[in-house]
């Protein structure tokens, strides 16, 4: 009986040993994720009604487009500052420029069209 328990110890602990050193392997063998070089440089908290979808950034104008679902909200890009919105837009999920017309486009998802500014 003895013999019987000393050799069911002798497994039990080879038994741990040997799990403990395939945890050990497996984290030691995965490689650490790459940076991606992105960082965040600032957080601008927008306020406002609605959740917000997509998020446009105009980099010739200088605007970002904010989709609220029932309105679109532009942003000053250097000053983070609200200096316009775009009423009834209904079920908004984003905004395309047309750079040669300077035209904002939000795409209205409840009605099913586009409004050109």
């Amino acid at each position: 009986m003895n013999k019987r328990f000393t050799l069911l110890s002798i497994f039990g602990l080879l038994a741990i040993a040997i799990a403990f050193s395939v945890v050990g392997f497996s984290r030691a063998a995965t490689p650490a994720p790459a940076g991606s070089g992105y960082h965040v440089i600032k957080t601008v908290p927008v306020g406002g009604d609605g959740g917000w979808d997509y998020v446009y950034v105009d980099s010739d104008a200088r605007r970002v487009y904010v989709s609220r679902g029932t309105h679109t909200m532009v942003l000053d890009a250097d000053t983070y500052a609200v200096v316009g919105d775009i009423p009834d837009t209904q079920g908004v999920h984003g905004v395309a420029i047309a750079s040669t017309s300077a035209a904002a486009s939000p795409a209205i998802g409840r009605s099913n069209d586009v409004t050109i500014l």
